[in-house]
């Protein structure tokens, strides 16, 4: 679930960064998600919690197997 929620808090922080800083580099993302990271994974926590209150659940799917 952990990683869950850093995903969630990741990918809608990354939405907003990059409508606000379109020409921001690589190595400028990597210090601003440094700087927002603690806020915005409890934000994350807060939607993955509100979907659960909502009926909702994640899962991992397993991985499936090739067939050699």
């Amino acid at each position: 679930m952990r990683k869950a929620v850093r995903l969630v808090a990741y990918t809608a922080w990354l939405q907003d960064f990059r409508a606000n800083n379109p020409d921001a580099t690589a190595e400028q993302r990597k210090v601003a998600w440094t700087a927002a990271k603690q806020g915005e994974i409890r934000k994350g926590r807060k939607i993955i919690k509100a979907l659960k209150r909502k009926g909702y659940d994640l899962t991992k799917p397993e991985r499936a197997t090739e067939a050699a």
